[in-house]
């Protein structure tokens, strides 16, 4: 800002006193009279104008609050106060002020306000636009002006402000079936999240819906199906938050693992994965509940069955989401086993491992029967999948049953 303080001098001092004979007469006494004349008060005067331009600057100094209503123009009496926005349009800041000068901006107008400057530029910006409750400083050079506590702008300066969450950020963005239309229609809960490229926020404000059974139109309420699919029973579709460096947001559904064909539908060039969704036989939706990471299938579903288990690696398919590894929940139950009987289940990319009675958690047993006839053991299980939604099993002894239903899966790399 511009020197709040302005110099004082001492005016009117007589630097020259008169000569000294040295004679003890009447004219050489010391009279207060004469030393005040002699003077002129300059002290005093100097005092006071000290008073006057020490609070001068000190008020300048302390700040204070300017609430406009825009369109305002920032004038030299705004210097150290913090100019308050109380309805939305342009703030001009006066580029013919005195450098340096610093204020601060305060949005309070309900909607997003623009910061220009008369001539010159803001952070390198004809203009820039400033969020609702948001502010910060701004500081002119006598030729172009710089805020900080802005925050590190991405994308788009203008219409940025956010600083950048950490990479793989998510919080809300929850998925639900729509209440109205459960069997085509998803809702998206408000949140924010970062996008899988690491250069930019995506933020929801109001919850969204997206139709499966239309293809991608831009807008809540509007079709999601990416226009190269077509609605198919037993499919799954993943579910992404797409958008661009101008803030522009949307959502919807794709095959491809990184939303290749929404991206061509919209333009945009931002996408983030969210969770995936699959049909059931009449290419509804099925019905599910996420908590945080979690997906759980209103009804567990049945994944793989077999009357003889195998005493070598066999791979089997659970209903989770595929091209990524998720660990899925599942119960597994063996029986009717001829003989004493134990299955090791684990991931369906690992080497071979035969189950054991005892023995380190690699080559421990999962299941155990004894043989008896009619013996049954269940147990629910956490156990990360391949790619292709895949885990394996294999038993000690051939023979027995064996079933595997699906109950849920985590998404580890969500959030």
């Amino acid at each position: 800002m511009a020197d709040p303080y302005s110099d004082v001098s001492v005016n009117s001092y007589n630097s020259t006193p008169p000569s000294d004979d040295g004679a003890q007469t009447e004219a050489n006494r010391v009279k207060y009279s004469t030393i005040k004349t002699k003077l002129s008060d300059p002290v005093k005067t100097a005092v006071e104008s000290l008073n006057t331009n020490i609070g001068s600057a000190v008020d300048k100094l302390a700040g204070g609050v300017s609430s406009q209503a825009l369109n305002y123009t920032i004038t030299a009496t705004d210097q150290g106060k913090i100019v308050v926005c109380t309805s939305s349009g342009t703030l001009t800041l006066d580029s013919s002020l005195e450098a340096p000068f610093t204020c601060g901006v305060n949005n309070q107008s309900g909607s997003t306000i623009t910061i220009s400057a008369s001539t010159g530029n803001v952070d390198g910006e004809t203009s820039i636009t400033l969020p609702d409750r948001c502010g910060f400083m701004v500081s002119f050079d006598s030729t172009d002006w710089f805020t900080s506590g802005r925050g590190i702008s991405e994308g788009d300066n203008t219409t940025s402000f956010n600083t950048p969450l950490p990479r793989n950020y998510i919080d809300g963005l929850v998925l639900s079936n729509n209440v109205t239309d459960s069997d085509h229609d998803l809702d998206i809960a408000v949140g924010v999240c970062r996008d899988f490229g690491n250069s930019f926020n995506l933020e929801l404000s109001s919850a969204f819906t997206k139709r499966i059974d239309a293809t991608w139109s831009a807008g809540t309420g509007n079709g999601g199906r990416a226009s190269t699919l077509s609605l198919s029973a037993g499919q799954w579709y993943h579910v992404y938050a797409i958008g661009d460096t101008s803030g522009n947001l949307d959502f919807g559904f794709d095959n491809s693992a990184t939303a290749a064909n929404l991206l061509s539908d919209s333009g945009y060039t931002l996408y983030r994965l969210l969770g995936s969704i699959q049909t059931d036989t009449s290419s509804n939706i099925r019905a599910f509940t996420q908590i945080g990471n979690y997906f759980l299938w209103d009804n567990s579903r049945s994944g793989h069955t077999s009357t003889s288990i195998p005493t070598s690696k066999t791979n089997f398919s659970v209903l989770t989401p595929s091209g990524r590894q998720t660990m899925a929940h599942v119960r597994v139950e063996i029986g009717a086993a001829p003989s004493a009987t134990s299955v090791y289940v684990f991931h369906g990319d690992h080497a071979d491992a035969a189950p054991s009675g005892s023995g380190v958690p690699q080559t421990g047993r999962d299941l155990y029967v004894d043989g008896t006839n009619d013996t049954v053991s269940s147990v629910e299980m956490l156990r990360y999948t391949n790619t292709s939604s895949q885990l394996a099993y294999r038993a000690n002894t051939a023979g027995g049953d064996i079933g595997v239903r699906t109950i849920g899966w985590y998404e580890p790399t969500l959030r």
